[in-house]
């Protein structure tokens, strides 16, 4: 009671009720639209173990970069107040439509059946879990974690998420190194590579930072009309293809006088940025720690048999399957539904 007003209830709840004590877990159950999949979105502190029982439910929907990101933000939920109780604890909310939310059509009519069977499905799997195991939960560490297709749900603790990314930095350099032994000019691909990574990821984000707010204002002075832009799929999908252009563009650049040894010395330097987001948050590591390795994997097979057409197509194939399945979905539901594409969403 009084979740708007201030926390009122869930305050009052948890630090005055004497079954406040009896608490071992906390499932917190919110709604932010009118639509879409509910979606594990917070976690308390320690959170490997909860994750690995939402394993066991059907349907969900989760990663550790909305848990990474929501620690950082001002935005509360009752779980705030009853993060005092110190217990593990999971947040879930469906959050499409957001335009109406808190509006006169946040309302039952709007509401989308499935979505609240999909919150509710998870309740009632959930407390049938935790309530056949034993009470209170063992602590564990926080966990890197997210959901794959075919694959499903993957969760290993945080502190592999350095291991992971030095492993990523380890290939690649050894790539580049079998590769500069057919390349002579290895100094130059050096260069190129590095050149056409940095090129992309410094001039990605400025023109997305740029376009994202240019979007928002013209809307805003109606020369493309009303509406939101923040929540365009279509704004979404613009902005990415910018970014898929300014990396050819960095490719076809540097194709033109870079030797072999110029993709793995790209890969470097992609895996350096993994180290530094492992190190700073570790929740998104995967995000990059994972494409960057089964690049990192494909180059080295290519490199090791360069003669070999089939590793040749295949494993870069296979890498940028892996990219694709973890980074678009991602880069949508964090920012097409999550934050919105403002200039710093885009």
């Amino acid at each position: 009671d009084g979740e708007e007003t201030g926390l009122h209830g869930a305050a009052a709840f948890a630090r005055e009720h004497p079954w406040a004590k009896e608490v071992a877990v906390v499932l917190n159950f919110e709604a932010r639209g009118v639509f879409g999949p509910s979606l594990m979105f917070e976690t308390g502190a320690g959170n490997l173990d909860v994750v690995r029982m939402l394993q066991r439910v059907p349907g969900t929907r989760a990663t550790s970069i909305s848990t990474a990101v929501y620690r950082r933000l001002p935005n509360d939920t009752d779980l705030s107040e009853m993060s005092v109780l110190g217990q593990p604890a999971m947040n879930f909310a469906f959050i499409g439509g957001v335009e109406r939310y808190h509006t006169a059509e946040d309302d039952p009519d709007h509401l989308a059946p499935g979505t609240l069977q999909h919150h509710g499905e998870q309740a009632l799997a959930l407390a049938r879990a935790f309530g056949n195991e034993d009470l209170p939960r063992p602590a564990t560490p926080d966990a890197v974690f997210f959901f794959a297709p075919v694959i499903g749900a993957v969760a290993y603790a945080e502190s592999w998420a350095m291991p992971l990314a030095a492993l990523a930095l380890a290939l690649a350099l050894a790539a580049f190194v079998m590769r500069c032994r057919t390349d002579e000019s290895w100094g130059w691909s050096l260069w190129a590579g590095i050149r056409m990574a940095g090129f992309a990821l410094l001039v990605a984000p400025v023109v997305g930072f740029v376009v994202g707010g240019r979007l928002v204002w013209l809307h805003s002075q109606q020369v493309l009309g009303s509406g939101t832009p923040r929540w365009s799929s279509v704004y979404g999908f613009a902005v990415a293809a910018i970014s898929v252009a300014i990396v050819l563009l960095s490719y076809a650049l540097a194709r033109r006088r870079a030797g072999p040894a110029a993709w793995p010395a790209a890969l470097l330097l992609w895996a350096i940025v993994s180290l530094v987001v492992a190190r700073l948050m570790p929740g998104a590591s995967f995000l990059i720690t994972w494409p960057v390795l089964a690049a990192a994997i494909a180059e080295a097979l290519s490199a090791w048999r360069p003669r070999s057409l089939t590793i040749a197509r295949v494993g870069p194939a296979a890498a940028t399957v892996v990219a694709v399945v973890l980074v678009a979905p991602t880069a949508y539901l964090m920012v097409c539904v999550a934050l919105g594409l403002d200039a710093i969403g885009a």
